[in-house]
């Protein structure tokens, strides 16, 4: 698209973007998401929600035809509990259904929300076991829109952003070998470990918010931004690290952009935001700090030194991929606009 120049003699030069279908490659990469986005909707079986089974009697019944190994029925069982509960008029203090029992802020309910959600998106019409078959897959695409709002921020065209779901779709995940989980696909949608990537999704999604408001304001972004935060905590307390680690990178990469604000501005933005996640997570971080006492938490995974913890991260996301990794780490300091992808990467280092 040319310059225009209006009758002042100005030139006027339309921003990036501005529409869409004027410009071929945003168009190719817009058709290109969509087609990834459908793929995996029909490759998962977004659309394959009953099945035909046959008993011995002969006689055949339709069910539900939703993920239904590993951890899977305990996730779906925990958005099931939820929802009899709202419907009851109350909300769930104890989960009786699994080893025993447990309160419910031993093991919070974030990811039970999301599906109960879901299900009041869709207007009740699917059962709450099919909902949890489009929670799982919602989640494993959810990456896809913070990678969009991180390649906007920097200002990078739209096949940056489509590039990188095109990874983070195509990658299997590692396998628990030395009982480290490795993400990616067998994480989420194999071994049904809905609760721990529901929570990591939400992390990149806040930190494109946290990004977009601490750089140039906009209450929307400021709210939204503070309410996932709180939904990471409420869906697994220890993404309160990854969220640690988001706002020291943003502190400290906008901290000490000349071009912006100051100081000042960035910390009251990070204040305010940590401020109203904290309030909205209260009910379930004073239950975790006042009944402490009363928890045990068995250390079951972790890294005996930096070459595992290599040897993982090769394991989970490619080694093509880590090294396109540490390029992008480089290239990211590269040019003094690229403050997203800065903040990101120092996440990734914090």
């Amino acid at each position: 698209m040319s310059d225009v120049a209006d009758g002042s003699g100005r030139v006027h030069r339309p921003r990036y973007g501005s529409r869409v279908l004027d410009h071929p490659m945003p168009l190719l990469s817009l058709l290109a998401l969509l087609g990834l986005i459908a793929f995996v909707f029909v490759r998962l079986g977004a659309f394959d929600l009953t099945a035909t089974v046959a008993p011995p009697d002969g006689r055949s019944e339709e069910v539900v035809n939703t993920f239904a190994g590993v951890d899977h029925p305990f996730h779906a069982t925990r958005a099931v509990t939820l929802l009899e509960s709202l419907r009851e008029g109350r909300i769930p203090r104890w989960i009786g259904h699994h080893q025993g029992g447990y309160p419910a802020e031993f093991y919070p309910l974030g990811g039970a929300w999301i599906e109960v959600l879901i299900w009041s998106l869709l207007l009740s019409s699917l059962p709450i076991l099919a909902v949890h078959k489009i929670a799982v897959i919602a989640i494993f695409l959810l990456p896809l829109l913070g990678f969009l709002l991180l390649a906007r921020s920097d200002h990078l065209p739209l096949v940056v952003a489509v590039t990188a779901g095109a990874a983070h779709v195509s990658m299997p995940g590692g396998s628990f070998e030395g009982g480290a989980y490795s993400g990616g696909y067998r994480e989420l949608v194999s071994w049904g470990l809905f609760t721990n990537v529901s929570a990591a999704v939400v992390v990149v999604l806040t930190m494109a918010l946290l990004i977009r408001y601490v750089r140039k304001g906009g209450a929307w972004f400021g709210a939204l931004a503070a309410s996932g935060a709180a939904l990471g905590l409420a869906t697994n307390p220890r993404s309160g690290i990854a969220l640690l680690a988001t706002g020291i990178a943003t502190a400290m990469v906008l901290g000490m952009d000349r071009r912006g604000r100051g100081r000042a501005p960035v910390a009251r933005r990070l204040c305010i935001v940590a401020g109203i996640a904290a309030l909205l997570a209260a009910p379930l971080l004073v239950s975790l700090v006042r009944y402490n006492h009363l928890y045990h938490f068995v250390r079951y995974s972790g890294y005996r030194d930096i070459g595992d913890y290599v040897s993982a991260s090769i394991s989970s996301v490619t080694l093509p991929v880590l090294v396109l990794g540490l390029v992008g780490a480089v290239w990211a300091y590269s040019a003094p606009d690229r403050l997203a992808a800065r903040v990101t990467a120092l996440t990734w280092l914090v």
